[in-house]
């Protein structure tokens, strides 16, 4: 019976805890979903928001193709590769998922071009810690 009730106990806390990040997941879908472009002035809030929601990129593809779409924004207003510093962790251990959701995001071709070479710019820098 005391095993029944520590597997029971386990499998609540498991739930719990996914319960309690769940707010914070949907939060980050609905920030990216309906973000604009970004001014000069919103840029480090996105950068930052960005870092916070790492976490949740392993399982949720929507945020990740939403982030994409946000930084692909950002480019239109800053073209710089230096933004793309808090992405880079998760970028450098799924490069093939981001890689392809990029390819997904990013329809013209010059402009997925771009991107790319932003995305090995800011990887390169990050890893020599130039970045």
């Amino acid at each position: 019976m005391k095993h029944k009730l520590w597997l029971f106990g386990l499998f609540s806390l498991l739930i719990m805890g996914k319960l309690s990040a769940a707010p914070q997941e949907l939060e980050c879908v609905n920030y990216f979903s309906k973000l604009e472009k970004p001014t000069a002035q919103s840029q480090f809030e996105t950068y930052t928001k960005v870092g916070e929601c790492l976490k949740y990129l392993p399982t949720n593809r929507v945020l990740l193709k939403n982030i994409i779409n946000t930084y692909k924004l950002i480019f239109q207003v800053n073209p710089s590769h230096y933004h793309l510093e808090s992405f880079m962790p998760f970028y450098i251990e799924n490069q093939l998922i981001v890689d392809e959701a990029v390819r997904d995001v990013v329809l013209d071709e010059a402009e997925r071009q771009e991107f790319f070479l932003r995305l090995t710019t800011a990887k390169r820098e990050f890893i020599e810690g130039n970045g």
